[in-house]
């Protein structure tokens, strides 16, 4: 048995490796085309890919260096004063905007996809609880980043239960945010969303639920 998963464990590596080697022959070749020719190239093999399926974080990049997204960005703020403080969760190594640096959970907008299609995937991926909750606060105006242009939807939510905590899922306080943080999250986001979930609390505003 164990021979078997070993020899599968071969072929499924240089099934990996002839991919791979598939892939770099096409891109030496994309690379003689002229523009329209590389453009049309381009849409053909975007037609190959469904709309509704998962797209992975390195296609997801590439296509928002050409073309604006939108995030969600998911506020979890508790306390008041000089105690609020603000879950935030540390950005992988590898991320090819801001690498090992704090920010609130937010995830970019899919095709077809609603504001409770995100809240789920959120769940699911940074607070492994679920979102109670959740309160538009406002939409960030265009920032630039070096992987393209992203308009943010700043979102308040309310958790079923605790969110992750380790070290790369934190609470953080308000008034002393890590010096390692995405910068338009330090300023205007989380202010923003710290502004609106005391008014909140202060007025007793009713919280949208989507379960």
């Amino acid at each position: 048995m164990s021979s078997l998963s070993t020899v599968d464990r071969k072929c499924q590596r240089k099934k990996r490796m002839v991919k791979s080697a598939n892939v770099r022959h096409i891109l030496e070749k994309a690379k003689s085309l002229d523009g329209d020719e590389l453009k049309e190239l381009l849409a053909d093999l975007l037609s190959l890919i469904h709309p509704r399926k998962f797209q992975g974080t390195k296609l997801c990049n590439a296509l928002t260096r050409l073309k604006p997204a939108v995030a969600f960005e998911a506020l979890h703020i508790r306390g008041s004063g000089k105690d609020t403080e603000v879950y935030l969760t540390k950005r992988p190594p590898d991320d090819i905007a801001h690498p090992n640096e704090w920010c609130a959970p937010s995830s970019i907008y899919r095709q077809g996809e609603h504001d409770q299609d995100v809240a789920k995937r959120l769940e699911e991926d940074f607070f492994h609880t679920g979102i109670k909750s959740f309160h538009f606060v406002s939409r960030f105006p265009v920032h630039h980043e070096e992987r393209g242009t992203v308009h943010s939807n700043v979102f308040l939510v309310d958790l079923v239960g605790q969110p992750l905590l380790d070290l790369r899922h934190d609470w953080h306080p308000i008034s002393k945010l890590p010096e390692s943080i995405v910068p338009h999250h330090s300023d205007p986001i989380i202010p923003l969303a710290a502004v609106a979930h005391h008014k909140r609390n202060q007025s007793g505003q009713p919280k949208r639920s989507f379960q």
